[in-house]
């Protein structure tokens, strides 16, 4: 069960790399989405590492590394963000949250001072989103209609869309049900619609924009603002708070799951620890990668694994993603332990290896002063250096993941992750 320190209270997932906008390999790059496999742990609700990380007036011309954008037409100016659709058949354009959230007792809302055309199929939607396209509620606009739309059941409603009394949407969790809701100033809200509180709205992200099922021609464009403007602005929670001991035997829902075949290595837990086997047969590997976004400045984390004996080209890692895609990370393989910096698609950045101890069962990975260091150590007092890379490394918003994988392993393997933060 993953918990936070009381000093911090923050809550944690263990975020993203999440689904929305991630790709890559099982050796710790960014993994994919394949074999997801969601639980019901939770945590501690605070300040820190709740949906206030998403609030934005448009007033900067750039996305901070909190968000991700796609599409060609976005553009920020003049404090607001405008989509204009691509003229083709399943095309979008959107902007959504890199990391997730807590949005318990909370709301994510959006303005629309201008619309699209509705008179069109091309729509407007503003997502909370847990898992893509899944885990969702939405609220968007088609052909004049506005939807409240529950992805989880596939339900909805629609009324008849009104540009100045729906100026507003916001999803609000009110405790058993969240409500879908509008607004024409921003202070005065409907509720249209409400839908039981589901467990994973401690762990969701903003993501909207446009989508165009057929043709664009004469849709317009659409003007948004001020995206939870009236949350705190919050920051992520330090990377130190978390405290995983992995005992409830379950795959907490601030964990992502995930295999690139489950039939050759799938990640459980059992015993008090998170174990990755993998057959030995084929390149597949499998891994756990936090939903949510940590802050690692002058913070560290410490991953506790039981003694190691890998087949030969099987390697176990762990590893801290920051918003750049690059990746600081510790692994062994083939009798040595490395320290190494590099992008999420393996390229290498810089590295230092030395001969594996198997009494080295503590693995550091550390920020200070603009230096990310990795080391190993038998007891979580005496540490021994690995390595320190001088490169760049955004360290203000960062996801953890950890796991197994081989280059062609014959013979089975097997790693247990006892605790995060012992």
């Amino acid at each position: 069960m993953l918990r936070v320190g009381v000093v911090t209270l923050c809550i944690f997932i263990g975020c993203s790399f999440d689904s929305s906008g991630v790709s890559g390999d099982a050796d710790g790059g960014a993994p994919s989405d394949a074999a997801v496999e969601d639980g019901s742990d939770g945590g501690i609700v605070a300040a820190c590492g709740t949906i206030g990380v998403f609030r934005d007036d448009f007033s900067s011309d750039q996305f901070s590394t909190r968000f991700f954008s796609w599409g060609d037409s976005i553009v920020r100016s003049n404090g607001t963000i405008s989509f204009t659709p691509e003229n083709y058949a399943g095309a979008w354009e959107g902007v959504w949250g890199r990391r997730k959230a807590d949005m318990t007792g909370a709301s994510l809302s959006i303005e629309i001072p201008a619309m699209l055309s509705t008179t069109t199929d091309v729509s407007f939607f503003f997502d909370i989103e847990h898992r893509d396209q899944r885990d969702e509620f939405s609220i968007f606009q088609q052909n004049g209609r506005l939807y409240f739309y529950d992805a989880d059941q596939g339900q909805s409603i629609d009324i008849g869309y009104d540009p100045g009394q729906h100026r507003w949407w916001r999803v609000r969790d009110a405790g058993s049900t969240v409500e879908f809701e509008t607004s024409p100033d921003g202070n005065n809200w409907t509720s249209h619609w409400d839908r039981p509180t589901p467990a994973w709205i401690t762990l969701v992200a903003p993501v909207f924009g446009t989508w165009e099922p057929g043709s664009a021609t004469g849709a317009g464009t659409v003007v948004a603002d001020n995206l939870n403007i009236n949350s705190t602005d919050v920051d992520w929670c330090m990377v130190d708070s978390i405290v995983e001991d992995f005992e409830d035997g379950m795959i907490g829902i601030e964990w992502r799951a995930g295999s690139t075949d489950t039939s050759r290595c799938a990640p459980s837990e059992s015993g008090g620890a998170a174990v990755f086997t993998h057959t030995g047969s084929g390149t597949e590997g499998c891994y756990y990668v936090g939903r949510s976004g940590y802050k690692f400045e002058n913070g560290e984390v410490v991953f506790e694994l039981a003694p190691l004996t890998l087949a030969d080209k099987t390697y176990a890692y762990v590893a801290v993603e920051g918003a750049e895609a690059r990746v600081a990370q510790i692994e062994v393989r083939e009798g040595t332990v490395c320290g190494l910096l590099k992008w999420s698609n393996n390229t290498p950045i810089d590295s230092t290896c030395a001969t594996y101890d198997t009494s080295h069962v503590f693995w550091r990975l550390q920020e200070s002063g603009g230096v990310v260091s990795m080391a190993t150590s038998p007891d979580s007092i005496t540490w021994t250096p690995l390595h320190n890379s001088m490169n760049r490394f955004v360290s203000e918003q960062v996801s953890l993941f950890f796991g197994i994988g081989t280059d062609s392993g014959t013979s089975a393997s097997t790693v247990s992750f006892l605790a995060i933060n012992p």
